[in-house]
């Protein structure tokens, strides 16, 4: 038989982390060296300009991307805003299928940051996750769970894009989320009863995760950074632990599956 101690800096497991807020994921933008495609002159001070654009992706991967554009220059006149493009994976760009065409005075200078972009795109290969909730999640401590899994809709996208093959990982690593989730959520509500449960059930989550130690990757410090991405987040964490401290509680590594939501 083994025996811990929860100490009043950590739950059970790892180091905490304290972000200052970031959002998970990122809209994609349009950058402004555009490629001219080709050059035809209209009339003595009025040039058409047919571009090329590229788009630039720092989120997840996208599809169905296309973009418009609109000016608001009275000498820069769209003539064709509308581009499309191919799929975008993670951290890439891509250059679009097509070209936008501007009529410029000549008289005046091009500006680019006359031109106005508005992106549509759907994400790629959710495998029926929630949506993610970008900046609106980071408002509360209880953020956005749209499917009522008790885990934040970014905290359950994360998790499945970074165990995508490791079944086991990520039902331990989401039971762990999901009972820091109800900590949370309890200490923010000032419910004792509620956080006092939450802490039975982070123990299970560690026991669990425990039992599946064997398994590569299972990578608690990982669910702590999510959990912990906004300063409120990370002060309600230290709350949790805190209720926690002190605790003891026996465990037989071996025997730990029992405390696993299969």
């Amino acid at each position: 038989m083994k025996r811990f101690r929860v100490t009043s800096s950590v739950v059970l497991f790892g180091i905490y982390f304290l972000f200052s807020g970031q959002a998970l994921a990122q809209d994609p933008t349009i950058d402004q060296q555009y490629t001219l495609e080709k050059k035809q002159k209209v009339s003595r001070i009025e040039y058409d300009f047919s571009y090329y654009v590229k788009i630039i992706n720092t989120g997840d991967a996208i599809k169905n991307v296309t973009a418009s554009v609109s000016s608001t220059s009275a000498n820069t006149v769209v003539i064709d805003g509308s581009v499309n493009f191919n799929d975008v994976s993670t951290g890439e760009s891509s250059q679009s299928i097509d070209t936008f065409t501007i009529r410029q005075n000549r008289r005046h200078a091009f500006d680019p940051n006359s031109l106005v972009w508005n992106i549509q795109y759907e994400l790629a290969g959710n495998d029926g996750l929630p949506p993610d909730p970008g900046e609106e999640g980071l408002l509360t401590i209880e953020g956005i769970d749209s499917d009522n899994d008790g885990v934040r809709d970014d905290v359950q996208i994360s998790i499945a894009k970074h165990y995508p093959d490791n079944a086991k990982a990520k039902q331990a690593l989401m039971q762990l989320a999901k009972s820091l989730q109800e900590g949370f959520i309890s200490f923010d509500q000032n419910n004792t009863q509620g956080l006092n449960n939450a802490v039975l059930k982070i123990v299970s989550a560690a026991k669990c995760i425990s039992f599946e130690s064997t398994t590569p990757d299972v990578d608690i410090a990982y669910v702590e950074s999510l959990m912990m991405n906004t300063n409120a987040r990370g002060n309600a964490f230290l709350e949790v632990s805190f209720s926690a401290s002190g605790k003891f509680f026996t465990s037989d590594i071996e025997q730990n599956e029992i405390h696993c939501e299969r």
